[in-house]
């Protein structure tokens, strides 16, 4: 049973190895790790710690979907203007969201609502 179990990992690390590439393997992989260290700073929950982290996994999605369907023709190449537009826009997103969560209205609301009920 376990060596059936191993002989199929190895057939899909070969195919993935064959389907994707190393290089393309070693990449996701650094991008995995840069995103737990980003998800350190995130852990913070300032309007900046969001702001950042927009910013950054916008990119990242938007790279890799346009380097993933890059080789099957169907899509143009990366125009920088775009991707600086759409991480702006995401990154401002992020971050009036982190600014909403940081004033944390329900606190507040069940503390006005205290004071009045006294």
């Amino acid at each position: 049973m376990k060596g059936s179990e191993s002989h199929r990992r190895e057939l899909v690390v070969e195919s993935l190895i064959r389907v994707a590439g190393f290089s393309a393997i070693f990449f996701v992989a650094l991008i995995f790790l840069f995103l737990l260290w980003l998800a350190s700073i995130v852990a913070d929950r300032s309007p900046k710690a969001w702001l950042a982290f927009g910013a950054v996994a916008t990119a990242i999605v938007i790279l890799v979907h346009r380097l993933a369907l890059l080789p099957l023709g169907v899509i143009r190449p990366v125009r920088w203007t775009d991707l600086a537009l759409s991480v702006a826009a995401t990154a401002l997103w992020c971050f009036v969201v982190g600014w909403i969560r940081s004033l944390d209205l329900p606190k507040r609301w069940r503390a006005r609502r205290a004071r009045t009920l006294r």
